[in-house]
């Protein structure tokens, strides 16, 4: 499932931070993002502060949901410590992730 790429202000200025992440990509197509790549971004590459922030704007519940949904597949681009990781964090942290 896709996330549509509305942003509020607070998530617009968090992305432009981070848009060196997306390095192939210029500042202003980062915003144009949906919700999955930059969950998958920022888990993979981001720093604790920047995925602290991700939790904190977008909510862990809604990384912890697109998380399970993608790190598993078949083509997943997770790499596997940082899917070991957070499969433990929100096992954790989010008492309906291993529902």
């Amino acid at each position: 499932m896709i996330q549509e790429c509305v942003h509020n202000d607070q998530q617009r200025e968090f992305l432009l931070g981070i848009a060196p992440l997306f390095w192939w990509m210029s500042p202003e197509n980062v915003l144009e993002l949906d919700l999955d790549a930059i969950v998958e971004t920022v888990l993979n590459y981001g720093t604790e502060a920047e995925v602290s922030q991700l939790f904190r704007l977008y909510g862990v519940e809604a990384v912890a949901r697109i998380f399970k949904e993608r790190a598993y597949q078949v083509r997943s681009n997770y790499f596997p410590p940082v899917r070991h990781f957070f499969n433990l964090y929100f096992s954790r942290h989010v008492p309906q992730y291993s529902n």
